[in-house]
């Protein structure tokens, strides 16, 4: 179910990503709290409520237009993923490392 506070950032958030709008620009908006918003929107892509964007370089938020949106928001998702997926296995390794006894992983 769509709350007041998503409608609100909802209704914020431009069509386009050259109309992209900044986490600052919502919070001035919106009057909610950085952490919020970004909760938010992770709550209505999740759940499939808003096709909420987030730019590659962080400059803003976008509604999709066009299918090479999606593309460029599932991509760059991707790739962020992958780096989020390498340094987990490290911190995984460096953790087995250091439970059999090893008092420092640093090089």
């Amino acid at each position: 179910m769509m709350t007041y506070e998503k409608r609100t950032i909802l209704n914020a958030i431009p069509v386009g990503k050259a109309n992209s709008i900044t986490r600052n620009e919502l919070k001035a908006i919106t009057g909610f709290t950085d952490r919020a918003i970004r909760r938010y929107i992770a709550e209505m892509v999740t759940d499939r409520e808003a096709d909420i964007i987030s730019t590659s370089n962080n400059s803003g938020y976008y509604r999709a237009n066009n299918v090479w949106d999606y593309i460029d928001a599932i991509t760059n998702l991707r790739k962020k993923n992958f780096a989020i997926q390498q340094r987990l296995m490290a911190l995984e390794t460096m953790q087995a490392n250091f439970a059999r006894g090893a008092s420092s992983n640093a090089v």
